[in-house]
């Protein structure tokens, strides 16, 4: 099953060229999500500017898709993902050795 990230990996990566022809791409093709990866790195932070833009004027996301493919060099696909943090609470049940 395709999904958001084998999409931008595959734009950095210049694995395939022909992905907007699998059938879950529709799905799988998140324009925020994609944006988002792009502009959390310092030299792809222009393409997710001009990303932005053909969103504000509804380009189809195969549209998209191939542009970026096209104009984005091939680089090292590993972005770090920053997550929100969740925080453990300590269990109430936990029992008291010296009772």
């Amino acid at each position: 099953m395709l999904t958001v990230f084998d999409i931008i990996k595959n734009i950095l990566n210049k694995a395939d060229d022909h992905l907007e022809d699998n059938p879950n791409f529709d799905s799988a093709f998140v324009p925020y999500m994609i944006n988002r990866y792009l502009s959390m790195r310092n030299e792809l932070v222009p393409f997710a500017c001009i990303m932005q833009g053909l969103m504000s004027a509804q380009i189809d996301n195969r549209t998209l898709y191939q542009w970026l493919y096209k104009h984005i060099p091939q680089s090292n696909p590993y972005i770090k993902y920053i997550s929100k943090k969740t925080h453990k609470t300590p269990s109430l049940k936990k029992k008291d050795k010296n009772n």
